[in-house]
């Protein structure tokens, strides 16, 4: 096992662009609500696996937070898959086609 450091600290972008360096083009970000959203509120996310189990559990972490829009017609979207897991849904967000989308129309 390898401990890398990134220049500034914890910051999604310097993180990535540190393994870049290293060769690795493709990496699974593991984490809990403050690390997924580092790297959502970033923009440096392709895609986004969000799991939900039938459980309602009280006041804790939130598992996800961000800087948007307060109005549904300003959310953020993406094409998504679903898969069930028994009881469990899992959504995949895929951001990595919103980009794609918007340097394509950019390009017009």
């Amino acid at each position: 096992m390898h401990r890398i450091g990134a220049p500034g600290g914890f910051d999604p972008g310097n993180v990535l662009a540190v393994l870049a360096g290293l060769g690795l083009q493709k990496v699974l970000v593991e984490g809990g609500g403050d690390t997924v959203s580092r790297f959502l509120q970033a923009g440096v996310l392709d895609r986004l696996y969000l799991s939900t189990a039938p459980i309602l559990v009280g006041d804790g972490v939130p598992g996800i937070r961000f800087t948007g829009a307060d109005a549904l017609s300003g959310a953020r979207s993406a094409p998504v898959r679903r898969f069930v897991f028994g009881q469990d849904i899992c959504v995949e967000f895929n951001f990595a086609a919103v980009r794609q989308q918007g340097s394509a129309a950019a390009q017009e």
